[in-house]
């Protein structure tokens, strides 16, 4: 591994820069850069006057060596590829070779247009070059000017299926905290807000919303576009629903529609805001006659886990998470406590 500074492309003939990266951040005067660039390739060519530089040209200058660093040189056929490095070594100058030829069969290579075309290349160029930046041993250190711990801590709970509440429970944090958060992340185009779930599950519940409700409505937006994209049995669906008691995998039985029909427009209707997720928040009422029981110590520590968790605040699906047990299985078990047990619907 070898320290990397900067890197350009730059055209032959002309010594124009047409895409800069900077592996170390820093920022350089554009018309001075322009200047050295064109000069190094005026010099190439008063050295070489009778020959092209090209990739197969054995008499090019491959390095200048300043000391404290060199610039290593890659020819394309319209561009050169120059890296700013600590130092030259094989791995590197093949890397810069690759990159600079990789770039020339993605990009129609214009002087004169907007370099702007070109920048994301940049991402090829940081994933090219990697490891010659990055080594085993190096420790990541989180920058406060981009991202605080919190909301670091937040995107790792984000999981494509956990609403808002969730999500703060999770992070037992206040809910005007985690929108405030997330509407900072929505503006940075990190996150979407009100997007489709990665995955609809067999045994997800869903329930209208009250702009969903219209879907008994003939004459409404929503009758009307459920109708268009997915024919009365869009509508069926829609309106089986309501309840918010009938799974996914439920409406399928009841149907006979197959169940990536049922998630097709279920998901659809996530999407326009006409149905959303019902989460199931059981509460132990009654802890008395648990403390009777006669359990090995694994099982009680489960058990202690889910009294914590069984308290109106956590929806069964965290509680299957936090607890690592199947919902069906909570759902098998819980039921067995009869009135101690209070499911709430939300």
């Amino acid at each position: 591994m070898t320290r990397i500074y900067e890197i350009f492309f730059v055209m032959k003939k002309i010594g124009t820069c047409i895409l800069h990266h900077s592996f170390t951040g820093s920022s350089l005067n554009e018309q001075l850069v322009s200047g050295f660039l064109s000069a190094i390739s005026s010099f190439l060519n008063s050295i070489m006057p009778n020959s092209d530089i090209d990739s197969d040209s054995g008499n090019m200058i491959r390095a200048v060596d300043r000391g404290d660093f060199k610039i290593l040189i890659e020819p394309g056929k319209e561009i050169l590829g120059l890296l700013l490095a600590k130092s030259d070594t094989p791995s590197i100058r093949k890397i810069l070779r690759e990159t600079t030829l990789l770039f020339e069969e993605l990009y129609d290579i214009d002087a004169h247009a907007d370099t702007v075309i070109y920048e994301p290349y940049k991402e090829i160029i940081v994933k090219n070059f990697a490891k010659e930046f990055i080594n085993p041993n190096d420790i990541p250190i989180l920058s406060d000017d981009f991202i605080d711990k919190s909301t670091l801590e937040l995107l790792l709970a984000i999981d494509n299926s956990s609403d808002v509440k969730e999500i703060s429970n999770r992070l037992n944090e206040p809910i005007e905290t985690i929108i405030e958060r997330l509407a900072y992340l929505q503006e940075l185009e990190i996150i979407q807000i009100g997007g489709v779930a990665t995955a609809i599950k067999n045994t997800d519940i869903f329930t209208l919303t009250d702009e969903g409700n219209n879907i008994f409505q003939k004459i409404s937006y929503v009758y009307e576009t459920i109708m268009n994209n997915f024919g009365k049995k869009g509508v069926d669906i829609l309106k089986m629903t309501k309840s918010g008691k009938i799974s996914v995998n439920g409406i399928h039985l009841k149907t006979n529609m197959s169940v990536q029909e049922v998630k097709e427009i279920i998901g659809f209707s996530i999407k326009e805001g006409w149905v959303r997720p019902v989460r199931i928040y059981p509460t132990i009422v009654n802890t008395s006659h648990l403390r009777e029981l006669e359990i090995d110590q694994e099982l009680n520590e489960i058990l202690f886990k889910l009294v914590n968790f069984c308290d109106g605040d956590h929806s069964l699906r965290e509680i299957s998470r936090k607890t690592n047990i199947p919902e069906q299985l909570l759902v098998s078990f819980l039921d067995k406590m009869g009135n101690d047990i209070k499911w709430v619907r939300n």
